[in-house]
């Protein structure tokens, strides 16, 4: 496959990011994905595999460069004795909020298998 068609498949089938909010406002899912290129060689003019990637970040609300103050100093390490974590560890999801996670997991799982069976030459563009 050269290398034009295979960024036009990559473009045609990668999604915008999707950002998730925790229902407190305070967390959140970060969801996007990309593409590997494999080539014969470094002018990948003869591109042999394309890898789909898909990243779920947990984002946090934070200070943002702030610096803490000596009551969210001294909160964050109670917090650290008592639970071990400075950071949140999970992300609660209303029913909107899942059916849009998984709605978003399912367009890329579709487009991911759809990349890979067109590279295959199971199926045409």
């Amino acid at each position: 496959m050269k290398r034009s068609k295979a960024t036009k498949l990559i473009n045609k089938y990668r999604k915008e990011d999707d950002f998730i909010q925790c229902e407190c406002h305070g967390e959140g899912l970060i969801i996007s994905d990309d593409y590997d290129i494999f080539s014969d060689n470094d002018s990948f003019d003869n591109i042999h595999n394309i890898h789909y990637m898909m990243y779920i970040a947990l984002w946090s609300y934070g200070q943002q460069g702030k610096r803490l103050g000596i009551y969210q100093r001294l909160r964050w390490c109670w917090n650290i004795l008592k639970k071990g974590l400075p950071w949140c560890d999970c992300v609660v999801l209303h029913i909107d909020a899942l059916e849009k996670l998984c709605n978003s997991l399912n367009i890329r799982l579709k487009n991911a298998k759809k990349v890979w069976s067109i590279q295959n030459g199971e199926e045409k563009d």
